[in-house]
């Protein structure tokens, strides 16, 4: 799209630069990332002086950052995050396989927004199963949320509370992002994300962060702009 080509944010980047602060964290569409880059090494913030992180938005599809088929020189060093990704999983192994099969010949890539995805279609359905398994049916109703909240209504819809809490006992233990649990308040327990650096042009992970923990582990080494 030659709209994300388009983009110019150098005064923004300018701004950044004056403020002195070294460590940049981008969230964004991330078709638009390459002309960030691209601006942000023109006005000098990136160089080993200052370390980027992206989020899942370009660490889960890291093509949205190649430049004639591969990731430019320059970018090794940024850092990422993203939902871990068991890609040795048969669950992953398996859908894999499907997409291959129905796309051949076509370059795509399985990130965390697809694998999030799946896991959420299948939390869907198992929550269902169970809903089934307690009740015999599911009665719609219509709700007019912004106009009852002004007049101080509440409306109860018993089959979706009923639904909502069999989702929270779904327990799926082969997700594609791991093993899926919900707390009383319907958060996830076993939130795990992957450290992510870019080294000969490659995400490659070196660490993770718990949540249930609050644990950050890098037990491998991190390059950083300039190769240093």
């Amino acid at each position: 799209d030659s709209g994300y080509a388009q983009l110019d944010i150098k005064m923004e980047l300018e701004v950044i630069k004056q403020s002195l602060s070294k460590i940049i964290v981008l969230i964004c569409d991330g078709w638009y990332s390459p002309a960030i880059f691209r601006q942000a090494r023109d006005v000098g913030l990136m160089t080993n002086e200052y370390a980027w992180i992206v989020t899942d938005g370009i660490a889960t599809q890291p093509i949205v950052l190649e430049e004639n088929g591969t990731i430019p020189d320059y970018l090794n060093g940024l850092l990422g995050t993203r939902p871990t990704i068991s890609l040795n999983s048969p669950q992953y192994k398996s859908l894999y396989n499907k997409f291959v099969t129905k796309f051949p010949g076509k370059r795509f890539n399985l990130g965390g927004y697809v694998l999030t995805l799946y896991d959420t279609i299948k939390v869907f359905a198992d929550g269902l199963n169970l809903y089934y398994q307690e009740n015999q049916n599911m009665e719609s109703k219509e709700f007019y949320c912004h106009q009852n909240i002004l007049n101080g209504e509440y409306q109860y819809w018993e089959n979706g509370y009923k639904f909502l809490g069999a989702l929270k006992r779904v327990d799926l233990d082969t997700g594609m992002t791991g093993h899926i649990q919900f707390d009383k308040m319907g958060w996830p327990r076993n939130v795990v994300y992957d450290v992510l650096n870019i080294q000969n042009q490659n995400f490659v992970r070196i660490g993770t962060w718990k949540l249930v923990s609050n644990e950050l582990k890098l037990p491998y080494k991190a390059i950083y702009f300039d190769h240093s």
